[in-house]
């Protein structure tokens, strides 16, 4: 009887010291963000970024720290909020694959919590604008407005033990990434775009305008500014006039409840060059410093501001962009 008790007390023992190491590696390297990340280096890919991103949003939160959301995609993420000028002290809130019914989750979860910003900044993806074969990935907490899970439930998982083996391992190869201040980044010598048109067919979303409308209804006091990222030439180039008309009429439409609207996706010299971008959907950081500039209100000959046009210039000027560097590829 009495060996029994020993070997039971060692197994209990050996369990409970083998879950404390689990949880000093999560602790240590902290791939979900619910200190300060990892603690080894300079170095912390995307992992569950809803997660993190409402880590990090909650530790950092006081009164005085955010008056601004920023909601957005991965093409959103490098966009550098610490470059925003007064009045604007925003919290990036984008992550990989964001959609818009997501970002009305994430809202009406923040408003629930008291969150009142005077500002909200928007990327507006083309990809909300088709229907999509994958499912929207809302978290649970989101859902039932409750808190995310806490540290110790996240971080005594191998789950997480994963993550922190690959930031030690550097076996996870994306390109953008976090530093230690939480801001997107890019690693050094990205990849090199080999751009080319694409040949593909979309189904259009026609509701697409009323999930954007909802966001608004979230804060209605706030002030909205909305942009459409920038994408490769040959990118906008592989759509048929159909989407790309459907997408402009819609953007503009969308002025009817959005305070501002920037178009940085027409073709210009930033989307024609190839080394601005390494995929054609997510451009360096050089680029998203431009935006952020049109978004501080300096002059910088980057984008369209939809608000300040008519529909019929705005669709126009778009065409005929595309159009010439359409022209400039059969002359190629």
């Amino acid at each position: 009887m009495t060996e029994h008790i020993r070997y039971f007390a060692l197994l209990v023992g050996s369990s409970i010291g083998l879950c404390l190491i689990v949880f000093c590696i999560n602790v240590f390297f902290d791939p979900l963000w619910y200190i300060t990340g990892n603690q080894l280096e300079d170095l912390n890919y995307m992992f569950n970024e809803r997660l993190s991103k409402t880590n990090q949003f909650i530790k950092r939160r006081s009164p005085q720290t955010y008056n601004c959301i920023i909601f957005g995609s991965s093409r959103t993420i490098l966009l550098n909020e610490s470059r925003l000028e007064a009045p604007y002290r925003c919290f990036n809130f984008s992550f990989s694959g964001g959609r818009i019914q997501e970002f009305v989750a994430f809202a009406k979860w923040l408003k629930k919590r008291g969150e009142q910003p005077e500002y909200v900044i928007l990327g507006i993806d083309d990809f909300n604008f088709v229907e999509l074969d994958t499912e929207h990935n809302i978290p649970k907490f989101v859902t039932h407005h409750s808190d995310p899970p806490n540290i110790f439930y996240s971080y005594f998982s191998l789950d997480a033990l994963d993550m922190s083996f690959r930031l030690f391992f550097h076996s996870k190869n994306d390109t953008a990434r976090y530093n230690q201040a939480f801001r997107g980044t890019v690693r050094e010598n990205p990849p090199k775009y080999h751009p080319a048109l694409l040949n593909y067919q979309q189904t259009l979303r026609q509701n697409v305008v009323s999930d954007y409308k909802e966001l608004r209804n979230v804060f209605p006091h706030s002030v909205f500014m909305a942009y459409i990222p920038p994408v490769s030439s040959w990118i906008t180039a592989s759509k048929s006039q159909e989407e790309i008309d459907f997408f402009l009429r819609s953007i503009y439409s969308m002025s009817n409840f959005f305070d501002i609207i920037y178009d940085f996706s027409i073709p210009s010299d930033i989307t024609n060059n190839p080394e601005n971008t390494w995929d054609g959907s997510h451009y360096l950081p050089v680029i998203q410093n431009e935006i952020v500039k049109r978004l501080n209100g300096e002059p910088v000959d980057f984008g369209l501001s939809v608000t300040t046009m008519s529909e019929e210039r705005y669709v126009e000027t778009f065409r005929n962009k595309v159009r010439e560097f359409q022209a400039t590829l059969h002359k190629s």
